[in-house]
């Protein structure tokens, strides 16, 4: 292979590794959460995106370097007197309206505890654990008002309650620091790593793993069972009715055949589709000539898949080949809003490439202020009049940015945008779960 064809590959390999969002998030927070549904799990991860500030500010201010553990993420001042709280958008998670109600089912559930060590007035220990709540507010808040099913012959099947829209979230402030304990490393992944999950197991797996290669920098580990079922959630439990002790998983050959082999097709599927930056293959060991029960251990091999090499190598000092692939994937951006043939939206002329260079960038003043006219004209439905009020500010994340007033936005959380999302990710040519207009007061 020559020097030309290296580059070139390793162009390619970067630019998919662009085309996803990645996230820092302590490890420690993970563990809190092991026997959490798929949504659950991808709802705390929306949590992780929120604290990406304050993951931020732990690096650049130095605080990774304290001597002091745990390392907490949040200021003395913000553990004292309360971390501030959170608005988790649903459009954010991919939720439509028809599935708000299975939204807050789930976050019912998440009464997570968590133990850590009980302080006295001045902060020591006082050699007592205590069990506390990772959140203190957990909710989807509705607006009061109700809107009508119907069926096929106009009869009112059921009266449904309108929503504002996002989740509100508060972070207990006695777990915090140890929730988001720093110390404990952290692991960079996907943003959207359980989204793209079908096995409710996969992102535990993924990150236990991925702990294994932060703290010990190996990709081949061994564990044992009991190392593994105490990670996945799986340890004994005591049946209330009968009083017998239950061993989830007791035969070897079901939890390999329900959770191993599983979770491997499903990072493979999802490897295959450049959605996550590894996956493993995995060999039961057996000692003393058994061959029948649990193995003694179970040595894991860590692989890397064509993302994972794609973020390593962009994460290296900047090289020829990080530069075209960075210009490269700018390009791929700005030409797939409107192309000539095929590429091209319905009723839309074609734009100018540079028209959409703020769609890889954080935020950008007054930029795509003739595609924002486009959806303008283009929509028409229950928010137009508050289209037509709002000020524009510009392009932020790929997305329109606008001001409304307090009473606009209360107004636009009771009504239903979801044809104006759509409008606009068609515009900006965003992926289905990605919200075209951001909204600021």
């Amino acid at each position: 292979m020559d020097k030309t064809t290296n580059q070139q590959e390793q162009t390619q390999l970067m630019e998919i590794a662009l085309q996803e969002v990645w996230n820092k998030t302590p490890f420690s927070y993970f563990r809190s959460g092991t026997k959490l549904t798929l949504l659950q799990t991808d709802t705390m991860l929306m949590v992780s995106d929120h604290l990406q500030q304050y993951i931020g500010d732990y690096f650049n201010l130095g605080l990774n370097r304290a001597d002091v553990k745990p390392r907490a993420l949040f200021s003395k001042y913000m553990l004292e007197h309360g971390i501030p709280p959170f608005r988790i958008y649903l459009a954010d998670m991919g939720i439509t309206p028809s599935h708000y109600k299975s939204v807050r089912e789930a976050i019912d559930e998440m009464n997570m505890l968590v133990d850590h060590p009980e302080l006295d007035d001045s902060g020591k220990p006082t050699g007592h654990i205590i069990y506390s709540p990772v959140f203190t507010k957990f909710r989807v808040p509705m607006t009061g008002d109700f809107y009508r099913k119907r069926d096929d012959k106009g009869e009112v099947v059921v009266d449904s309650a309108r929503h504002y829209g996002y989740i509100e979230v508060e972070i207990n402030k006695d777990v915090a620091q140890y929730a988001f304990d720093m110390s404990q490393g952290y692991a960079i992944h996907p943003k959207l790593i359980a989204r793209y999950a079908t096995k409710q197991k996969t992102p535990d797996i993924y990150f236990k793993l991925k702990e294994i290669m932060g703290k010990e920098k190996r990709s081949r580990v061994k564990l044992t069972m009991p190392e593994i079922k105490k990670a996945l959630g799986f340890e004994p439990f005591k049946d209330e009715q009968t009083g017998e002790w239950v061993v989830p998983y007791a035969k070897f050959a079901h939890f390999k055949t329900k959770v191993l082999d599983a979770v491997k097709d499903d990072l493979d599927r999802m490897a295959r589709e450049n959605h996550t930056d590894i996956t493993f293959d995995y060999q039961p060991v057996y000692l003393n000539g058994r061959q029948r029960g649990d193995p003694d251990y179970i040595e894991f091999t860590i692989v890397s898949t064509d993302l994972g090499i794609g973020y390593s190598l962009l994460t290296k000092k900047d090289t020829p080949a990080t530069d075209e692939a960075k210009g490269r994937r700018r390009e791929a951006v700005e030409q797939s809003l409107f192309a000539d043939g095929d590429g091209a939206q319905r009723g839309q002329a074609p734009l100018r490439p540079g028209d959409a260079t703020a769609k890889v960038q954080d935020f950008v003043a007054g930029e795509g202020s003739d595609l924002w006219a486009q959806l303008l004209s283009a929509y028409d439905g229950p928010a137009k009049s508050l289209l037509l009020r709002a000020e524009y500010l510009g392009l932020r994340d790929g997305a329109f940015l606008v001001r409304v007033s307090d009473e606009d936005d209360k107004t636009w959380r009771s009504i239903d945008d979801s044809d104006l999302q759509q409008t606009g990710r068609q515009l900006l040519g965003l992926p289905s779960f990605m919200p075209s207009v951001r909204r600021r007061r």
